[in-house]
């Protein structure tokens, strides 16, 4: 079938013992009303493969407007969020919500070589509902730097967008 095989949050995040148990390749899964908001803090995880100065500046940005995060490494995505309990730092939870950022020159690129299919299975097989596929526009001296023309690289959103049935963003920078 089509539908993503869930996986437990240790095998998205290097992280502790997962949190939610495994019976016979299924996952018991919590929802977000399964969580108490008074006892659980919202984390942005961060990939560690992030690039270093963007990472800066997007952290940056994240403490003033008061988001708590963490760079972790992450199997899948560039961007998750969890759910940690207050006093048992132990207890995490992966929400269902996963961003994949590329800079369109390196959307380019990955078409180019193959991983941009490879990431996007990758995303699919995850199990997070919620996959955002986030397009930076990126310009040198005011100009765009593609690599590839611009209609295929919507193409490759469109695609995206309709064939994985991930959100696609874009946006002008971080």
């Amino acid at each position: 079938s089509d539908k993503p095989i869930p996986i437990s949050p240790i095998k998205i995040l290097e992280s502790q013992e997962p949190i939610l148990e495994e019976k016979e390749n299924e996952v018991a899964c919590l929802t977000v009303d399964d969580i108490n908001p008074l006892e659980f803090d919202v984390i942005l995880l961060i990939d560690v493969a992030e690039s270093k100065s963007s990472t800066k500046e997007i952290q940056k940005k994240l403490v003033e407007n008061n988001v708590k995060n963490e760079i972790r490494k992450c199997h899948v995505g560039d961007f998750l969020w969890i759910a940690r309990h207050t006093t048992d730092k132990s207890k995490e939870f992966v929400l269902p919500y996963i961003i994949e950022r590329k800079r369109i020159d390196d959307l380019s690129s990955s078409i180019k070589d193959g991983r941009f299919h490879e990431q996007k299975f990758r995303l699919k097989q995850c199990g997070l509902e919620n996959v955002i596929y986030l397009i930076e526009n990126y310009s040198r001296g005011g100009k765009v730097q593609c690599g590839l023309p611009f209609t295929t690289l919507l193409q490759a959103a469109a695609n995206t967008q309709i064939q994985s049935k991930f959100q696609v963003k874009f946006t002008e920078s971080c």
